[in-house]
């Protein structure tokens, strides 16, 4: 029996919120981002298109957990504060929510992958998020597997490096 994202995770109003669906931009893997600079990591959810992706009040920001097909990990949800200028970008200044932080890195979900959408609405999938794992611990790379067995890209050695 699935244990469903709304069991662990309640929100009054999904409809105030856009899922963030952080993936691969051509130069970086937000779960190798995350893993190595949470700061960095927020930088994802304050970047601003000329969309206006995050047009609603709160964002729910999920990262692609690439070792596994359809999985997902929470990295957090957030308060837009206001929608800006800094330095002629646009950008979005945001304040994380405190409830999420016990989940933030250690929540992962099944989503298969809708087109390539990286922001749509949380009520449309809120209820239907299947929980896959709660991790013990938030996570922080892939563990090291011994020199014998490397056969690693290098973005990820270089994340086990660094931890």
């Amino acid at each position: 029996m699935s244990i469903l994202l709304p069991q662990i995770y309640a929100i009054a109003n999904p409809n105030e919120f856009k899922l963030h669906l952080a993936c691969w931009n051509g130069e970086h893997h937000p779960l190798d981002v995350f893993v190595q600079d949470r700061a960095e990591w927020d930088g994802w959810n304050r970047w601003r298109s000329g969309r206006d992706d995050f047009s609603r009040p709160f964002i729910f920001a999920l990262i692609d957990f690439y070792p596994q097909a359809d999985r997902w990990l929470f990295g957090g949800a957030y308060r837009v504060l206001s929608r800006q200028r800094i330095n002629h970008a646009p950008s979005y200044e945001i304040a994380l929510l405190p409830e999420s932080e016990p989940f933030i890195g250690r929540l992962k979900v099944v989503l298969k992958r809708l087109a390539r959408a990286k922001a749509v609405n949380l009520e449309n999938h809120y209820q239907k998020l299947v929980v896959a794992e709660l991790l013990t611990e938030p996570y922080s790379g892939e563990s090291f597997c011994g020199f014998d067995n490397i056969d690693l890209p290098f973005t990820t050695l270089e994340t086990i490096v660094r931890s």
